[in-house]
């Protein structure tokens, strides 16, 4: 028997942000039927100028002068025609089944990067009950869960009896 996904002490979001930490995928369930792959392209499109949430960036002189989404090609994302496209700029590949629906995602990245702001944009496109779970270098055990409207980052562990 296991535990889904419960609190534990997990490195904070934004610590998992920073350059450096690994982690990989191990559990997937995910659905964007193809009807909202319009909607959900224009929003990853929309969030590429939300400056204020964006980890990465450029110093000259001791200021920001550009800032960007940690590990996201932002051109990529741009210049994208469909949401397959825009989610490899973000270092993940959607698979599709016999209905053209996204029915599995898959990192293709090393490290942590900005995902959660990624999912939380995306959340209103994705089935409920997907979700995406994660393992860290540290064992940190977390997922992405999507309600239906939002994406909720659940922490976890595994638990044997």
């Amino acid at each position: 028997m296991y535990a889904t996904h419960i609190k534990v002490n997990l490195i904070p979001t934004n610590e998992r942000c920073q350059m450096g930490y690994y982690m990989d995928m191990t559990d997937c369930k995910f659905h964007i039927p193809a009807s909202k792959f319009g909607a959900a392209l224009q929003a990853i499109k929309d969030i590429m100028f939300e400056n204020d949430d964006m980890h990465g960036g450029a110093f000259a002189g001791g200021q920001m002068v550009e800032r960007w989404y940690s590990w996201v090609n932002t051109d990529a994302v741009m210049m994208s025609d469909t949401l397959e496209q825009a989610l490899a700029a973000w270092r993940w590949r959607g698979y599709t089944d016999a209905n053209g629906d996204i029915d599995y995602l898959r990192f293709e990245g090393e490290k942590s990067g900005q995902d959660n702001a990624l999912f939380r944009v995306l959340a209103p496109y994705v089935t409920e009950g997907s979700y995406v779970a994660m393992r860290g270098e540290d064992g940190a055990l977390w997922r992405w869960y999507f309600d239906g409207n939002r994406c909720i980052e659940q922490e976890g562990r595994v638990v044997y009896k």
